[in-house]
């Protein structure tokens, strides 16, 4: 089982695979901006993760390619983001090429209300756990979990495979994310 994990940042997808992780003792996990953090970094291109979003579209799609070359296994998760804010608008983070690469069989989406989101980006900012995010509205925040749904159904389209929106509470979304991994 291959599955794609997406949500807006601060949605809690990281904690949500924490938990995944010891129920499913052998699932493999990549987060795809980490390893497109690392190959960026090697480049001297970015020296942290929230600073891709800046990159052109074509070297982001540059590092995408080269990050998925380094996901192996058959009971992979990986985790992503289905779209990024930029300044010229949404860019895909999920595309065809990363459809045709990883070739999913479950898209999962995790969603939380808007509010709920604001509030750990607040923390995470107040922490300095992800000082580099921007500020968004709930409502802007809102807009974005949409158009994740608009791509997943989109890439459901693509790859035949079923989209799961996963709301509530990190403990029930993860024994729900085990429960399909099996």
């Amino acid at each position: 089982m291959r599955a794609i994990l997406a949500g807006v940042p601060g949605v809690g997808k990281s904690t949500v695979l924490d938990l995944v992780k010891g129920m499913v003792p052998d699932l493999e996990v990549y987060n795809l901006g980490d390893l497109m953090l690392d190959e960026a970094v090697r480049r001297g291109l970015v020296s942290s993760r929230d600073e891709i979003r800046s990159l052109e579209p074509e070297e982001i799609l540059d590092l995408r390619r080269k990050a998925l070359s380094r996901v192996r296994g058959t009971k992979v998760i990986l985790d992503t983001h289905l779209s990024v804010r930029t300044s010229s608008g949404f860019l895909p983070g999920v595309t065809q090429e990363v459809l045709n690469i990883f070739k999913p069989h479950l898209i999962l989406v995790r969603e939380d209300e808007p509010r709920v989101i604001a509030s750990r980006r607040s923390l995470d900012r107040l922490t300095g756990s992800r000082t580099g995010r921007d500020v968004e509205s709930e409502e802007d925040i809102a807009e974005h979990q949409e158009v994740n749904r608009a791509i997943a159904f989109a890439c459901s389209v693509l790859t035949g495979c079923p989209v799961r929106i996963l709301r509530g509470d990190a403990g029930s979304v993860a024994s729900e994310i085990a429960r399909l991994m099996g």
